[in-house]
């Protein structure tokens, strides 16, 4: 019996995450063996050994902490550098975030079509007992048109920034659609009425 295996990329980045699935080496190949049983889907686990540049701690630091007279910063953009050994800021699409009235509306025209990216956004959002609130989510963008390393880089780095950064909430997303307001408010809780002023 053929008992070689190999892993073939399947499917894409979503609220699933990224999978992959097993399949018989030789039946791949066309050649006549018997069946092997189907292994099922498997999560990606594998640890990317991608690092947090110390820049991102501090920037991130500046979110959470605004000081007088200051304007607060509502996102950040996170991108892997040349050597892709460390997730970098990415200041150029942060220095647009102020040159607007909408910055979650700013943040969506600023997502890369080709390319994933992590980026930490600071949602106000309202709930039915009148409270307004604060949140620092980490989100995930990993569009269809990404290639598949990118996708695995991403997906196996955002638990490791989460933990890093003591983030509760975090969204997968392959399109805007996933952004939606609706979605958002999902994430941050059933009594959300209101994010970023729009109701829900």
């Amino acid at each position: 019996m053929c008992r070689q295996r190999r892993l073939i990329w399947h499917g894409g980045c979503g609220p699933k995450g990224l999978f992959v699935r097993c399949v018989a080496r030789d039946r791949l190949q066309g050649r006549n063996c018997p069946a092997l049983p189907r292994v099922g889907w498997q999560r990606v686990k594998q640890d990317a050994g991608i690092k947090l540049n110390e820049d991102v701690m501090n920037r991130f630091n500046e979110m959470k902490i605004c000081k007088k007279g200051h304007a607060r910063k509502k996102f950040i953009f996170l991108h892997l550098n040349s050597t892709e050994e460390f997730l970098v800021l990415d200041d150029s699409q942060e220095c647009q975030q102020q040159r607007t009235t909408d910055p979650y509306q700013q943040l969506l025209t600023l997502l890369p079509e080709k390319k994933c990216c992590l980026v930490i956004y600071d949602f106000t959002y309202d709930t039915k007992e009148s409270l307004n609130k604060n949140e620092l989510v980490l989100i995930l963008w990993c569009p269809n048109g990404a290639s598949m390393k990118q996708k695995i880089q991403f997906t196996s780095t955002m638990n490791m920034v989460k933990t890093k950064l003591s983030l509760k909430s975090t969204i997968q997303s392959n399109d805007q659609e996933d952004l939606s307001i609706k979605s958002i408010a999902a994430v941050l809780g059933t009594d959300v009425i209101a994010v970023e002023g729009t109701s829900v």
